[in-house]
Order: C-alpha cells, then sequence, then structure tokens
C-alpha cells in the first residue's frame, strides 16, 4: 500500500522489503512476477519460508525465467520488470508496447496449457477446488 508495506513477499521488489516507499516501479516489479508465474505454471519461491524469500529477493536472486512456450520477448520483459534498480524497469506504456509485439498464439498456448492443467487437476481431486495452488 502507499501507507505501508503488505503484500507477499514472492511478489514484492527489493525496495519495498528494504522498507522504501511505493512507486509504479514496484507495481512494474510485481506485474513481471505474474508474467513469470503465467509461463512458469508455478508460484515463484515455492517452498521457501518468508525470511528466505525476502533474502534472496534482497540478494538479487529471482526463479528462473522459463524457456520452453515462453517468447524470448516475454522473458526479456520479466527481466526487465525484476531489475533490482527501480529506475531501470520499464514504464507500462513500454511493456503495452512490447507486448502487443508478442505473437499471441505463444501466450494463447500457456494459458490452454494453465487451463489443461487445472482440469486435470479438477478431475485428480474429485471435483474439488484446488484452493490456491499455483
Amino acid at each position: 500500500t502507499k501507507e505501508g508495506t503488505a503484500g507477499t513477499p514472492a511478489y514484492m521488489p527489493p525496495e519495498l522489503l528494504a522498507g522504501k516507499p511505493f512507486s509504479k516501479a514496484v507495481d512494474v516489479y510485481m506485474f513481471g512476477v505474474l508474467l513469470w508465474e503465467m509461463f512458469a505454471r508455478d508460484v515463484p519461491f515455492r517452498g521457501y519460508a518468508i525470511d528466505d524469500i525476502q533474502r534472496k529477493v534482497l540478494h538479487g536472486d529471482r526463479p528462473p525465467i522459463p524457456t520452453l512456450d515462453c517468447p524470448s520477448a516475454c522473458q526479456e520483459l520479466i527481466r526487465q520488470c525484476w531489475s533490482a534498480d527501480p529506475s531501470h524497469r520499464p514504464t507500462f506504456d513500454v511493456i503495452a508496447q512490447k507486448l502487443r509485439q508478442v505473437d499471441v498464439t505463444a501466450v494463447v498456448h500457456a494459458v490452454d496449457n494453465i487451463v489443461e492443467e487445472d482440469a486435470l487437476d479438477s478431475l485428480l481431486m474429485g471435483g474439488k477446488k484446488n484452493n490456491g495452488r499455483r
């Protein structure tokens, strides 16, 4: 929030974890995490304790960027969004321009994979909800 730090550490940029104020660059970093999630079909730092995630992010560690089914333009965009220096992150105008240049079939394929995994999970779990897994 603009008044203080709240959120999930795996999605928070290093400057927020270090207690610095909120800026638009924070949203850009978080967008990079969401873009990563879409192609990785996972959550960042799965299995790590909150303190370990904070240390890793502050140290500059990021989840490995997926290469399978992730267009190179999206891989580069994730890297840029995750820059440790907020001033080096792209603006949302730049992000929108870059995303317009991405082959949409690759993005649709990634979303289809997520839908297929959810359908399989639902089938395997007897129709029960996944309760936030992913």
